[in-house]
């Protein structure tokens, strides 16, 4: 059975995965004047035009997301959340496309265009449609209760796995230790 996610677990790792990116390309700004490739200098020029719609982007993701953790009349957002951010990286992928072509001098990022604008409605259009049925599977479907039986596992029983856990460790640690000493002799008498 999946386990459910708490709403402040997926905002903090989120918000962190966000932060982490923001650093680094902080990161790759500071070492930009230093290095002299064209692909790394386009590359981040690239990433901090669109850096706004990297977050704006994670930001409708996280909140499709978030509504999809509550019960059933207050996830009905999360799908359009989800099919905006859906849009949105449909245009940064092209974005990419057309600076990938403008590094490499390809010349077809032209002939892809036009296909971006009728990508942007059946993106948004199918995720929206396999959101909802998502959610309506999910409120139709009846769920099942967990039973736990804490009486199937007792204390004695976890501290014997525990013990055994750290005996193969220690066991594991000595074989390596053995390996390496008679290494050390056979080198020592291999010596002339």
């Amino acid at each position: 059975m999946p386990q459910k996610r708490s709403p402040m677990r997926l905002v903090f790792v989120r918000v962190i995965g966000i932060l982490v990116f923001i650093i680094l390309l902080t990161l790759a700004n500071i070492i930009y004047p230093y290095l002299h490739g064209r692909f790394f200098t386009e590359f981040v020029s690239f990433l901090n035009s669109n850096l706004e719609l990297i977050v704006v982007m994670s930001i409708l993701f996280l909140l499709g997301e978030l509504f999809s953790l509550f019960f059933f009349p207050f996830n009905i957002p999360g799908p359009l959340f989800t099919g905006f951010g859906s849009m949105l990286l449909i245009s940064f992928v092209f974005g990419l496309m057309g600076a990938l072509d403008y590094i490499l001098n390809l010349g077809i990022y032209n002939f892809f265009k036009w296909f971006a604008y009728l990508l942007f409605p059946c993106v948004f259009g199918v995720v929206i449609i396999i959101g909802y049925i998502q959610l309506f599977t999910k409120e139709l479907k009846p769920e099942e209760e967990e039973i736990i039986d804490l009486t199937a596992t007792g204390w004695q029983e976890i501290a014997g796995e525990f013990k055994l856990l750290i005996l193969d460790m220690v066991q594991g640690l000595r074989r390596v230790f053995k390996r390496s000493k008679k290494q050390q002799e056979k080198a020592r008498d291999n010596k002339p």
